[in-house]
């Protein structure tokens, strides 16, 4: 049973890690686009609204309830984002600092 339940944590970890690398790509890239002029700034947010909408429609299930708002909110975070980059470039999403589990050498 132990063993089941560390493999159930190392795919639960994977498939975290993946959701987050995939939703900072994703913002990453959108930036990027609306950076270089590709992709105008009202389109990535209509999209972005778009699927915000769709996801918060998903009534695919009482148990997806909770991912789908949670989706939502993240697609709004990352619609906000947008909507906050200054014109010309230069934008680049919020980074989180890792986390030391040991100070610095002194």
């Amino acid at each position: 049973m132990a063993d089941q339940d560390a493999y159930r944590n190392k795919e639960t970890t994977l498939l975290l890690a993946e959701g987050r690398a995939a939703f900072w790509l994703s913002e990453s890239l959108i930036l990027a686009l609306v950076d270089a002029n590709i992709l105008d700034k009202d389109r990535a947010l209509e999209i972005i609204e778009i699927v915000t909408s769709a996801k918060m429609e998903d009534t695919s299930g009482a148990h997806h309830l909770e991912i789908s708002r949670a989706a939502a909110a993240l697609l709004s975070a990352i619609g906000n984002s947008i909507a906050a980059a200054k014109p010309g470039g230069g934008n680049q999403p919020r980074r989180r600092r890792a986390r030391r589990s040991n100070p610095p050498p002194s």
